[in-house]
């Protein structure tokens, strides 16, 4: 599989150097992009031990096992309610809808703490001033992203904000079609960023690109093996530093520079 430029593979950045050291890519053309879609929860903010300690709080009150890190990774899923019942929740006895209010309340208190990952504030910088438009677009509540955005100085860096009307986290696809639709978006010219499978699936299912960075909910192998089993139209990332190279060099390398 390869990477193209005018000349072939990309002759400088990202995309060589990552060709140079193995990394696998599907066979994708540099597009010129015209916006960038990024996930919030484990691509932007670094929460994933929030979101255990959540879960686990609401596994322990149960007398169900509590997961680590990597048992977590290897579960989680979308929609939410079916990583629910691969960590034991049994929802013939209760209600997903209450469970996920509690599991809101908590992650809310445990995610106080959480910082933007290091590079994340660069990477947005440097995509704005390549001239593309952002949008942040997540399967989150609405009031909790609002609520978390408000500790960090990037809101302005986007140009809408997509999140949801409930915490039942069953997705982002239909939202952002409906996005894509009010302001006439060719797929073609839209990258999604994102750290877990569903970021792949929405961006599949959209007709757009997908960079997966692997530092949030899904592992490196999880991820690498899903945009390989679909052939999807992307890469696999080590950081969103390279992520914003990525982009900006296939936006020069269609542009001739």
């Amino acid at each position: 599989m390869c990477l193209y430029s005018r000349s072939g593979l990309f002759r400088f950045g990202v995309a060589s150097r990552a060709l140079l050291t193995n990394q696998c890519y599907p066979c994708i053309l540099p597009r010129m992009f015209s916006t960038v879609a990024w996930d919030w929860n484990g691509t932007l903010l670094d929460d994933l031990d929030a979101a255990v300690g959540a879960v686990n709080a609401l596994l322990e009150a149960r007398g169900l096992a509590a997961l680590d890190n990597a048992r977590y990774k290897e579960i989680f899923t979308f929609p939410v309610i079916d990583f629910y019942r691969r960590a034991g929740f049994a929802f013939e006895i209760e209600s997903f809808e209450d469970v996920a209010a509690r599991f809101v309340e908590s992650y809310m208190k445990q995610s106080r703490t959480c910082r933007l990952f290091d590079d994340a504030p660069r990477a947005l910088e440097r995509l704005r001033e390549a001239g593309l438009s952002q949008v942040l677009l997540t399967a989150s509540y609405e009031q909790m992203l609002l609520a978390q955005l408000s500790a960090f100085d990037i809101k302005d860096c986007f140009d809408e904000l997509i999140a949801q009307k409930d915490a039942l986290a069953r997705g982002k696809t239909d939202s952002a079609r409906l996005y894509m639709r009010d302001k006439g978006i060719d797929p073609r010219e839209m990258v999604l960023i994102g750290d877990s499978e569903h970021d792949c699936d929405v961006a599949d299912e959209l007709g757009a690109a997908c960079i997966l960075v692997p530092r949030g909910h899904h592992g490196r192998d999880r991820l690498e093996a899903r945009m390989k089993r679909s052939g999807s139209q992307g890469v696999v990332l080590d950081n969103l530093t390279d992520a914003a190279e990525w982009i900006v060099d296939g936006l020069s390398a269609r542009r001739g520079l």
